[in-house]
């Protein structure tokens, strides 16, 4: 597994410090980009040192990619009859959202991604089915199960996108790219192996377009057949519903900071993205708190956006002093905070996996959070119709200033679909229409 620090030091002399320094900067942007983590002891941090002129860094070699497996892997693209990308997160990272799209406009060959994987194609991207795994589109897991060549772009095999993994695309040769060498064969056997970063690999590539249209209108056609329903019935607010709606209103300049939980997963499911960097989570870490802070940091870094931190009501808690980050620096983060006064997910494993043997989900004393933000100094509204919903985004999209949005949802409400742990990504739970 990926470390959460790629590399560390511990400087022990001060005159070590400036090219220490630069040293880790170059670690840390370079490959896989990731973390460092230098170590000072009290006596170099408080130690007097000259100051550093800029630090030139040494520029990476020029990857060398193999010709032969480029050609095998233009041969196999050509000769697939039901390929399919498979695209992570490692597209953004490096950058290549772009060429992906070019690779996939130039092959029409149809798409699935990974939860970090959102918006490298766009929500109405023709061939796009959508986020795989646990919670992933009933299309897309269908259509991973079916391919014969499976495309990997910057991904690693997640369980949480593969399900049981001896049971993952069971007819589908690989090709893996990534620039990572440890993650290829990892996990899963990779017939055509190219370690690469995305972006020369894709540039490289130029395979003879297949002969796929059967194929492709059978992946749109499961895509439309299988499209999510938004006339629940009843009056409480549906949060797909909601989530959807207000998506498609911020439009292009909408960017998600979620937390962990529900939310998370009707967020990756039922919002529209434009651009992988309009959705912002923290993926495998699963860190509740997320959303708010990181929400705080895309504003401050993109000013013009709608950045809506959407948030659960036990996560808010993990990091709620932030709102006084938000008062403080006048920042105007819009928070979508969605209150089923339970820990939801958890609820459901327990109600599905564990015979309702409830324990610890229970958050029913919730206090009432439109006083609190307000005690902060945030403005703040409260609603629990449907029928107020389009009123309450516009509200909140209009709002100038630092806002949170409190929207009760039924607590009984699940996430689908779901894969069951421990089962194939076709043994799905449908639950409710």
């Amino acid at each position: 597994t990926l470390p959460i620090v790629k590399h560390s030091w511990i400087v022990r002399d001060a005159a070590d410090i400036p090219a220490v320094f630069a040293e880790a900067f170059h670690v840390a942007q370079s490959g896989r980009p990731g973390p460092v983590l230098i170590d000072l002891p009290k006596d170099v941090q408080v130690a007097a040192v000259a100051a550093p002129g800029s630090a030139q860094t040494p520029k990476e070699p020029a990857q060398r990619l193999d010709p032969a497996q480029l050609r095998r892997a233009e041969s196999a693209i050509s000769a697939a009859q039901r390929p399919l990308l498979y695209i992570g997160g490692g597209v953004r990272i490096a950058n290549a959202t772009q060429d992906v799209r070019a690779f996939a406009r130039a092959t029409g060959i149809p798409a699935v991604c990974t939860l970090q994987g959102l918006g490298v194609l766009p929500s109405e991207w023709p061939g796009s089915l959508g986020m795989i795994g646990m919670h992933g589109l009933r299309a897309a897991n269908e259509a991973v199960q079916q391919t014969d060549l499976l495309i990997v772009l910057g991904a690693r095999f997640d369980d949480r996108a593969t399900g049981q993994l001896a049971r993952f695309a069971p007819h589908a040769r690989v090709i893996h790219i990534d620039v990572d060498a440890a993650e290829i064969g990892k996990l899963r056997n990779a017939q055509i192996a190219i370690t690469s970063d995305l972006r020369s690999a894709l540039r490289a590539l130029s395979p003879r377009p297949p002969k796929i249209d059967a194929w492709r209108e059978h992946c749109i056609q499961a895509a439309a057949e299988h499209a999510f329903r938004y006339d629940a019935p009843g009056e409480d607010i549906y949060a797909p519903a909601l989530l959807k709606e207000l998506s498609e209103r911020a439009g292009d300049s909408f960017i998600a900071t979620c937390d962990v939980g529900q939310h998370q997963m009707w967020v990756a499911q039922h919002c529209r993205f434009s651009t992988p960097h309009a959705h912002l989570t923290s993926g495998g870490l699963g860190a509740m708190g997320y959303g708010l802070p990181a929400g705080i940091g895309a504003k401050l870094a993109r000013p013009d956006a709608d950045v809506i931190a959407i948030t659960g009501d036990g996560s808010f808690f993990m990091n709620i002093q932030e709102l006084a980050t938000l008062k403080r620096y006048d920042i105007p983060l819009k928070i979508v905070l969605l209150d089923n006064s339970s820990l939801g997910l958890v609820r459901q494993w327990q109600e599905l996996f564990f015979d309702r043997n409830y324990s610890e989900i229970d958050l029913s004393d919730n206090p009432d959070f439109v006083a609190v933000a307000r005690a902060f100094g945030i403005d703040a509204f409260r609603i629990s119709k449907r029928e107020d919903v389009s009123a309450g985004i516009e509200r909140l999209l209009a709002a100038t200033g630092p806002c949170l949005a409190h929207v009760v949802i039924d607590a009984r409400s699940n996430v689908w679909p779901l894969v069951p742990p421990g089962k194939s990504n076709s043994d799905m739970m449908h639950g409710d229409p």
